[in-house]
């Protein structure tokens, strides 16, 4: 009895993680590296379903409202940034683009490249730090959005909605746990739902997406840079946003905010690039 009651255990708490996520992500106790650099043509497997353009928006340069005045602590208060405008790509980072890079640059392979749960060429790739990132980034002539472009990107012009999109969030328009006693419906190719105000795909559900800002929980209230805001200068982990396959409604709010340390690499968090406007 004594050797099976810890089992027992195991298992309860890995039901209880699955079906009642913490706000903040858990991390793994040692963060697995990604796959030693090999030929990336062995990874992401062939499949029929048409890409989306590889192409980008133009959000406008002007003065936006983020943050969220009835939500959690971290996203208060609502206020108001001036921004420039700035180019952002209309869906996430897919396996198929980064195979480029890697057959490009001979970057190690990510963490669940040869996984067939998420490596079909027109899903977001995952198992991705957000070093690895900030590299593809680079190598394209690009970067993450800030975490204040992201909001006003995700928000698709909107003012007053907690989603990116209408009314309130539904399995038609975004891929989320809608109910924790349902099997989650996993990693969707990009755009398997509609855009929103701006055209762009994705910005609630499927996988969190990093930006660039180090996250500090009072960021929003201690702030005083209303102008192109970097965000704090320096800190423990990384904002990601936009919420993920495996998490629920309320994470996939436009002002919800949520963090990991940049050098996690799991099956919820991918990337899309922003650039400056011309």
């Amino acid at each position: 009895m004594k050797k099976v009651l810890p089992a027992i255990l195991c298992v309860i708490t890995v039901y209880f993680y699955n079906t009642a996520l913490p706000i903040y992500s858990a991390e793994p106790s040692s963060p697995a590296a990604g796959v030693d650099s090999g030929a990336a043509d062995s990874g992401a497997v062939n499949d029929t379903v048409t890409s989306l353009p590889d192409s980008m928006v133009l959000i406008p340069a002007g003065k936006y409202t983020i943050g969220d005045k009835k939500g959690l602590s971290e996203q208060k208060p609502e206020h108001s940034v001036t921004v420039n405008a700035f180019f952002i790509d209309i869906h996430e980072v897919t396996n198929a683009q980064y195979k480029v890079f890697l057959d490009s640059t001979g970057y190690a392979l990510p963490m669940y490249w040869r996984d067939t749960l998420y490596n079909k060429p027109y899903q977001p790739v995952v198992g991705i730090s957000w070093y690895d990132a900030v590299e593809y980034c680079k190598w394209a002539g690009k970067r993450l959005p800030t975490e204040a472009e992201w909001e006003i990107a995700a928000r698709g012009g909107l003012t007053s909605e907690d989603y990116p999109f209408t009314g309130k969030i539904n399995q038609d328009k975004a891929n989320y746990i809608f109910d924790k006693y349902e099997k989650p419906k996993g990693l969707l190719k990009v755009g398997s739902y509609p855009p929103n105000g701006y055209g762009l795909y994705d910005m609630a559900g499927n996988v969190y997406e990093w930006c660039k800002d180090w996250y500090l929980e009072t960021a929003y209230k201690d702030t005083t840079d209303y102008i192109n805001p970097q965000g704090p200068i320096k800190g423990q982990a990384r904002v990601m946003r936009g919420g993920a396959w495996n998490y629920n409604a309320d994470f996939q709010q436009v002002a919800m905010r949520n963090r990991a340390k940049p050098e996690l690499r799991t099956n919820y968090i991918g990337f899309r690039c922003a650039k400056n406007g011309e």
